[in-house]
């Protein structure tokens, strides 16, 4: 019985030892007590502070860093704390605290950026880089104000570049399809567009203090209108001067002049929106440039009748040229100008594409040397049957042949293909039918004067 007295008694020992310890275990731990300023930690505390208080107008990144330096620093040579861990935890409340102070003041002075007019484009590019610095750090709280800013400021961000890039494509635009069945294309989007931004004020309040990004939404429908002018003013000088390329000046004007002067009726001011003097301006230049292009076809193909009047008289004299002299001391005239003359309106492509695909002109030109020479030889025909058969004038055939055959024979034989250019075939018929024609008289006169009166007596039974 005692025995079973001493075991329960060491029982309830052991059960009340065991809770004390339990209790002793799970009783909460005093707060730990942060390591004691020193010289260093003080220095450092302090600038914290004064970070928290520089200006909002000017960033402050190089304090920041140099708050950064001096930590690691004061860490590395171990100043921040008497032992390496007061020396390690310093550095880690030091960092967490400049960070806790640098992210609010790098938001003000960024928001303070866009509350103002101008944005310098090195604020911008800071401000890119530091935001995304700052939002990658361990010590930013994802539910914090701070991070709220941050994305705020890369939603500030985001609009800027889209109405910047908008302005640029807008700006940058270009069309450069000068064919005629081309147009300038619709860009009514894109002004309607620019015209939103500026209605919604930029999309965001802040964005729409943005001077720059205004005033680029402002100009782009006069600077699309502008791009349209000079569209076609290139179109109009590609093809305004083409009117060569035509016979009619009324095919010019049909497939040319016609359809230009449509492109630039069809400028519409209301779709540009720009003010009436700006429109004027634009259209007047280009209705000017059309106009000074038309005057000129019409200079151009007045010429061209002109000219056509001119080549035509010319060949009609050529074709009605006569020489009727058939004295024996006559000569054809010399009409080497005349072939020289038909011969340069060919070469010269006879001023003009259309004189040129003219037939009826070149064959004219063309048959000019060909007439003249035939007209040459009917001359020469007409010389030799009037005055060969003068042999009965003369007593003997040396004063005929010395008075009519050789005179006759040296107008023949001065018939020069030089002048007149033929083939070897057509000017050889023109020469020898003289020269056999006047060999014909010249053999009749042998047979006279070998037997005067029997030649006259043959030839009055023959008549």
């Amino acid at each position: 019985m005692k025995i079973v007295k001493i075991f329960l008694a060491i029982a309830v020992i052991a059960i009340i030892g065991f809770f004390i310890r339990k209790w002793l275990v799970d009783i909460d731990k005093p707060p730990e007590i942060p390591p004691k300023f020193n010289q260093s930690t003080k220095n450092i505390h302090n600038k914290i502070i004064s970070l928290k208080q520089m200006p909002a107008n000017v960033f402050c990144q190089k304090f920041y860093n140099d708050i950064q330096y001096l930590i690691i620093d004061n860490y590395k040579l171990g100043l921040l704390g008497e032992s390496v861990n007061d020396n390690k935890e310093w550095k880690e409340i030091f960092s967490k605290n400049l960070y806790s102070a640098y992210a609010p003041k790098f938001v003000e002075q960024a928001m303070f950026v866009f509350s103002r007019s101008e944005w310098d484009y090195d604020d911008l590019k800071f401000i890119r880089s530091e935001v995304n610095a700052l939002t990658q750090s361990s010590y930013l709280d994802p539910s914090s104000p701070v991070a709220n800013s941050f994305s705020s400021i890369s939603t500030i961000l985001a609009k800027y570049d889209d109405i910047t890039g908008f302005i640029s494509t807008c700006n940058g635009y270009s069309y450069s399809n000068f064919d005629l069945n081309s147009s300038f294309p619709d860009v009514s989007d894109k002004i309607l567009k620019s015209r939103a931004y500026l209605a919604n004020n930029l999309d965001n309040q802040y964005v729409n203090n943005c001077t720059r990004l205004k005033d680029g939404l402002q100009k782009i429908p006069k600077n699309l209108f502008d791009k349209h002018v000079s569209y076609l003013n290139g179109k109009i000088n590609n093809h305004g001067g083409r009117y060569a390329e035509f016979n009619y000046q009324s095919d010019y004007s049909r497939i040319i002049y016609t359809p230009l002067k449509n492109q630039i009726d069809g400028l519409d001011k209301e779709t540009y929106g720009i003010s009436v003097n700006l429109f004027d301006s634009g259209y007047n230049s280009l209705d000017n440039l059309l106009s000074t292009y038309n005057r000129k076809a019409t200079d151009y193909f007045l010429k061209i009748l002109g000219k056509i009047d001119e080549i035509n008289k010319f060949i009609s004299s050529c074709n009605g040229f006569s020489y009727s002299n058939s004295d024996l001391n006559s000569s054809f005239p010399d009409v080497s100008d005349k072939i020289q003359k038909s011969r340069e309106y060919l070469t010269n492509n006879l001023d003009g594409l259309f004189l040129n695909n003219s037939a009826r002109i070149k064959d004219g030109l063309k048959e000019v040397p060909k007439k003249l020479f035939d007209k040459h030889v009917s001359f020469l025909k007409t010389k030799i049957n009037e005055n060969g058969g003068k042999f009965t004038e003369f007593k003997n055939q040396s004063d005929y042949s010395m008075n009519i055959y050789i005179p006759l024979s040296n107008q023949i034989k001065a018939l020069n293909n030089n002048i007149y250019g033929l083939s070897k075939s057509v000017f050889d018929i023109g020469y020898i039918s003289l020269d056999n024609l006047l060999k014909k008289f010249n053999d009749t006169a042998n047979d006279y004067y070998i037997n005067p009166r029997r030649w006259i007596r043959q030839n009055r039974r023959d008549t």
